[in-house]
């Protein structure tokens, strides 16, 4: 019996895993406020797959507030920073890079 419960626990886990929220945000200012906004429609899967400059990350965060998402332009700009910082264009040494001034 206690055979089964293991198995059951780990069925359990692994479910949790493929259709929860996705994988954990890194700690930092902006994290919560990604939690509360950008889970709301999309798992984590979506942004920590990306490696986006700031620019990029700038006008995705635009595009999901023309799509509905509610942030205040200050918040906004905390998150910004939170997903360039974490999520920014890596070189092949793992370093982020800086977005290229325009």
């Amino acid at each position: 019996m206690r055979h089964c419960a293991g198995v059951f626990g780990l069925l359990v886990m692994m479910a949790s895993f493929a259709w929860g929220d996705g994988p954990g945000l890194p700690p930092g200012a902006g994290k919560a406020k990604v939690e509360a906004s950008c889970k709301q429609c999309h798992d984590t899967k979506v942004i920590v797959k990306q490696h986006q400059d700031a620019k990029w990350w700038a006008k995705t965060l635009d595009k999901m507030v023309e799509h509905g998402l509610e942030m205040e332009p200050a918040d906004q700009a905390v998150v910004l920073k939170y997903l360039t910082t974490n999520f920014g264009v890596k070189s092949a040494g793992g370093s982020v890079k800086k977005a290229a001034k325009e």
